[in-house]
């Protein structure tokens, strides 16, 4: 699926690229998406990405290779998770995630195997990964239904992201080192 219409608004002071599938004004997190979202207005939870001059297609796959997967937008955000629960999926220290609009992500060959557990904050976590080797591929959350997290290694080039944001710092494990120049979020924006 190609964007419909891209643009960019503007929250935490920064400008954030908006994308528009159909009726989904993806930019908003609040998961209202009843309403356009209109350039410069303020949706909740934005960790913005830097914007460019258009959405770009990325790629990526399980350890094996017999999951590939294509996304079809640019990621809205790059961060690191350090919540408990990603910390024992990432074998220790945070997970590094990207989020996009759940439209953008095409699974492309394989099949993706789903866990689900209730997370910190109560809502429902569904992470799918490689039935083969079991990657970890992406996390759906009951409580942002628009969106997946990818996570950024499995991208083909996950060196060309940059991160904005560190989650559930109070989960943070004191020998996990953490870049303290980017957002710090207690728990998640």
């Amino acid at each position: 699926m190609s964007y419909m219409a891209w643009g960019s608004i503007r929250c935490f002071g920064e400008a954030v690229r908006w994308l528009l599938f159909g009726q989904i004004a993806v930019a908003d997190f609040a998961g209202n998406s009843r309403h356009k979202l209109e350039p410069f207005s303020s949706p909740v939870g934005v960790v913005p990405m830097d914007t460019q001059e258009a959405p770009v297609s990325r790629s990526g796959q399980c350890l094996c290779g017999g999951v590939r997967y294509q996304l079809e937008a640019e990621p809205l955000s790059f961060m690191f998770c350090h919540c408990r629960d990603c910390q024992t999926v990432s074998g220790g220290g945070p997970a590094a995630i990207v989020m996009l609009p759940k439209p953008a992500f095409r699974l492309l060959q394989g099949t993706l195997k789903t866990y689900s557990k209730r997370s910190d904050r109560g809502n429902m976590a569904h992470r799918r990964f490689c039935a083969e080797c079991g990657s970890q591929i992406l996390s759906e959350l009951d409580a942002r239904p628009r969106f997946v997290f990818i996570k950024a290694g499995t991208l083909d080039d996950p060196a060309s992201l940059t991160p904005r944001a560190n989650l559930w710092i109070r989960s943070a494990q004191p020998w996990s080192a953490m870049d303290r120049t980017l957002k710090q979020f207690e728990t998640e924006p």
